[in-house]
This record gives structure tokens, C-alpha cells and sequence, in this order.
């Protein structure tokens, strides 16, 4: 141990997978130098007093989307700053190349797709001045031409998660409108995941048959209105084909399958034979498939509109039940930031875009619906919300880990700290939320990044501090 630390949080209850014990965490430059008992730290240049809270790892959020509704640049300005206020210290984004370099059209068209290495170094070079948190990439395969490229997207750009959707149309209004003017044929899949394959990479898999929807989601949707009739046209059992098809491509080809937002108890017993039949597949979840449902928040309308959307209460009580047992690893956001006006354009459901902001939210929501509702115990929140998701993404231990040689990453939680969820405190782009009003408890007090204050009582401290994190083949 070093004899004098730049740092030293004292007071606190440190939150491990381990175990919760009162200990003090020391910081030498921006990584953790030890973890000792109270009163056993060497002298330290400055202190921070956590007496009365629990410090935990900074949460690493595996799944967001930078760049939907605008350029990439000034949303992550804005959207790694509001993770900082909430406690995430690493943001993996999900972005999608075009020939203006991340820039977005409102509607975009096949021949804006590129190829990757033609436009990197832009992105890194945004991750390296804009971002006020750890950033790394997931790149979104569009074409035969990106698929093929993923050997080399890993080597020479550090990308390690490439995403993928299953039998949608090659176009769609909706996916132009964010960036994805073409969808991949299963081909293009199978190849992707063969290179992913092939690198050690990460294949994530939008679940949805989305030829099937297009067919009939209209007739599965008759009769119903609002959230009903969009969780109609989107049924569970459409997610779970394309979670076991995905599964069997991987298992095949000796990928490892990460399925996103997993929503429903068929999408979660897909998980599980896919699994037992030996794949390698790590699940998500996010928290609107834990907090919303149709039967409690049908009322909000528009403003709970996901894709997949929110279900019912048994899907709910089943995801609790798959964190609570192991089948769902990982925990995401699945952030989209958007405004008021560009989301609900005209009050209704049928016309409203899906998603919502939630980078900020993710920890107080597990906390007060987790934790405090005796779900989830704290060391299996830091599981789900740190360590699982730095292995799955290749950042642990440097990520998602409070222990001496990784980063000094972490997060002061005042466990007595009630806020309602106020979209404009939270400092993103996004002017409203799906939690918009929710008394939360579990918001951070002090998020360090690499041993630096990034963010304080709500608010965004200094300037940006991120960098671009590359990770390395496996």
C-alpha cells in the first residue's frame, strides 16, 4: 500500500457481492489502493466523510442509446452527465455509423449506412471530449458488409457487443426514424454471429419477429386500446422464438447470446431451456418490465410506451422472480432520451415513439422497488448493476468492482434520501420521463469517477472527464 493516498472515503457501509461491512475505501491516483478496516487506512490528501451511507461500485449500464433523435455529440454531453447524477460511472452505447459520422437525418435512408472503421474515430474522439462518464460502444449491425467487418470492428476500434434484430422488414418508417433505415436478413445474422464468434464477442439479439407483427399485430390488437393494444401486437411468445432462435445461431457457431430487455414469462423461460440445452447466454432485464404494468400504470398512456412494451403483473412478479434466482444477470436502462413534444406528438399511444430516459433513475428505481421492498438484497444489486455487466461487456475488474487495482469508481448512497422523480433535475436532454412523479429512495449522494467527483447532491461537478473505453479481445 502506498504510504500517503489521494484519497480516502471513511465512514461508509461498503456494498460488494460479498457482503455489506462498515470499511474504508483508499484511492491512489484513480484507482482503488485498498479496502481496509475503519481506522486502518493510511494519511490521505483529502477525505470524504460516508458515515450513514453505503458506497457501492459506480454501476456500469450495458444498454443505451446515445444518438437516437439527434447527433451523438450533444447527446452524450448531456446523457453520460445525467448518468453521472446517477450513479452510473460507465454508459455502454448502442450506435449505428453513417456517412455523416454519427450524425442522424430525421429519417434516414439505406445509403447513409457505412461501414464502422470509416467513421471511429469520430465516435472515440467524441467518448474522449464529451462524455463525463467512462463511455464505450456496441455497434448496431445493419449489413452483410458490417457483419463481416466484426473481426475488425474488435481489433481495431476495442468493440466487443455488436446488437442484431431478428425478422424485421429491410425497412421500416420506425427505424429509419432512429437511425436503422435497414434491418439484417437472418443471413446477415448468422454470419454476425459467427464473426462475433470468432473475436470473443458479445451478440445481443432485439428479440421480436417482427414479420410476424407486421402480418397480423394489427388482428392480435383488435378490441384493445392504449398500452393493451401495444402490448397486444408485441406478445411474449414472439419474443421467445426470437430468443431460441438466437440462442440456437449461438450455440451453433460457439457465440455467447445476450439477450436485452427480456419482458415477458415466455421471453424468461426461453432464457432458461436455452441455457439448460448449454448455451452461453446472459440475460437482461430492464427496470420498466420491473416497476410498470398494465394493470397499475395503464393510466399513463403514452408516456409508458416501450418496445417491447410493458406488460402485465405476472410478467412482472416472474422477472423479480428470475433476478432473484439468477436466470437474469445483468440489468440495463435501455435509455432513450426524447422530449415531451417528439415523443407524444398528439396525446395518443398508437402515434407516440417508444422509450424513455432512464440512466439516472436505474439505481434509486432498484433501490426503492429492490431493495427497499425486500426483492433484492444490496450485494445482489451491485451483481446486477456492476460486476455481471463488466464481465458480460469485458471491463471487469477494471469496471463494476470495488477492490484494489480497479478503477475508483464509486457511488455514496444516502439510504434516507427521498426525491420525487423530476425530469428536469435528472440533467439530461429529456424533458420527461415514464417515472416522472415516483417518490424514490436509494439516490446518490457522491459519484466518483477514477477517484474525481463527476457529480454531488444532484448536481454535474467539472467538466468532462470520460474516456472512450476500448476493450480488448477475449
Amino acid at each position: 500500500m502506498v504510504e500517503l493516498l489521494d484519497l480516502a472515503v471513511v465512514g461508509g457501509r461498503v456494498v460488494t457481492p460479498e457482503g455489506v461491512w462498515p470499511a474504508e475505501v483508499g484511492i491512489a491516483g484513480e484507482r482503488v489502493a485498498a479496502i481496509s478496516a475503519p481506522g486502518s487506512l493510511p494519511p490521505a490528501r483529502q477525505t470524504i466523510d460516508a458515515r450513514g451511507d453505503y458506497v457501492l461500485p459506480g454501476l456500469v449500464d450495458p444498454h443505451t442509446h446515445p444518438g437516437n433523435f439527434r447527433a451523438l455529440a450533444p447527446d452524450v454531453v448531456s446523457e453520460t452527465r445525467s448518468a453521472a447524477v446517477g450513479g452510473v460511472t460507465t454508459m455502454l452505447g448502442t450506435v449505428k455509423a453513417t456517412r455523416m459520422g454519427y450524425e442522424t437525418r430525421e429519417v434516414s435512408r439505406p445509403e447513409d449506412v457505412v461501414s464502422y472503421l470509416r467513421v471511429f474515430e469520430v465516435g472515440r474522439r467524441i467518448a474522449e471530449t464529451e462524455a463525463h462518464v467512462d463511455l464505450g460502444y456496441s455497434f448496431y449491425i445493419m449489413t452483410r458488409e458490417q457483419a463481416q467487418e466484426i473481426p475488425a470492428y474488435a481489433q481495431e476500434c476495442g468493440v466487443r457487443s455488436f446488437k442484431f434484430r431478428l425478422l424485421n422488414p429491410p425497412t421500416s418508417d420506425s427505424g429509419a426514424r432512429v437511425g436503422i433505415p435497414l434491418y439484417p436478413d437472418e443471413g446477415t445474422v448468422f454470419l454476425g454471429f459467427k464473426r462475433c464468434a470468432e473475436v470473443g464477442a458479445l451478440a445481443m439479439v432485439h428479440a421480436e419477429n417482427g414479420q410476424v407483427i407486421q402480418a397480423v399485430g394489427a388482428e392480435l390488437a383488435a378490441g384493445k386500446r392504449g398500452l393493451e393494444a401495444w402490448e397486444a401486437r408485441f406478445p411474449g411468445t414472439l419474443e421467445a422464438s426470437e430468443i431460441r432462435k438466437s440462442a440456437v445461431f449461438a450455440r451453433a457457431l460457439g457465440a455467447h447470446y445476450y439477450a436485452v430487455h427480456v419482458s415477458s414469462v415466455e421471453g424468461l423461460q426461453a432464457v432458461r431451456s436455452a441455457r439448460a440445452e448449454g448455451g452461453a447466454v446472459t440475460a437482461e432485464t430492464c427496470p420498466q418490465y420491473l416497476v410498470l404494468n398494465l394493470e397499475s400504470h395503464a393510466d399513463q398512456g403514452p408516456m409508458a410506451k416501450f418496445n417491447p412494451p410493458v406488460r402485465h403483473r405476472a410478467d412482472t412478479e416472474a422477472l423479480w422472480s428470475g433476478l432473484a434466482d439468477g436466470t437474469i444477470q445483468c440489468l440495463g436502462s435501455d435509455h432513450v432520451p426524447n422530449l415531451r413534444a417528439r415523443k407524444v406528438p398528439d396525446g395518443s399511444v398508437e402515434r407516440a415513439v417508444a422509450g424513455s430516459g432512464g440512466v439516472a433513475t436505474l439505481l434509486p428505481l432498484l433501490w426503492t422497488m429492490g431493495v427497499a421492498a425486500g426483492r433484492l438484497g444490496l450485494e445482489r444489486l451491485v451483481e446486477l448493476c456492476c460486476r455481471e455487466p463488466a464481465r458480460a461487456f469485458g471491463l471487469y475488474p477494471r469496471k463494476g468492482a470495488l477492490q484494489p487495482g480497479s478503477d475508483a469508481d464509486l457511488v455514496i448512497v444516502d439510504p434516507a434520501r427521498r426525491q420525487a422523480v423530476d425530469p428536469l433535475r435528472l440533467h439530461s436532454w429529456a424533458d420527461c420521463s415514464a417515472y416522472e412523479g415516483l417518490e424514490l429512495i436509494g439516490w446518490p449522494r457522491l459519484t466518483l469517477l477514477r477517484g474525481t467527483v463527476v457529480a454531488e447532491n444532484g448536481q454535474p461537478v467539472g467538466p468532462p472527464r470520460g474516456r472512450y473505453l476500448a476493450r480488448a479481445l477475449a
